[in-house]
C-alpha cells in the first residue's frame, strides 16, 4: 500500500487520509476484542 501511495504523488496525504479514515473502525474493534482477550487470560492464569 505504501509504494502505490508514494507513486501518487501530491494526492498522497488525500489518499492516506481516506485509508486511515476506512480502517479507523477496524482499528477500534480490533482494541477492544484485544481488550477482552486480556481481561480473560487474567481470569483464567493470573500473575
Amino acid at each position: 500500500m505504501a509504494v502505490q501511495l508514494s507513486s501518487l504523488g501530491e494526492s498522497f496525504f488525500e489518499v492516506a487520509v481516506l485509508v486511515v479514515t476506512a480502517h479507523l473502525p477496524v482499528m477500534i474493534i480490533e482494541g477492544i476484542i484485544t481488550a477482552f482477550c486480556v481481561g480473560f487470560f487474567k481470569k483464567v492464569k493470573p500473575v
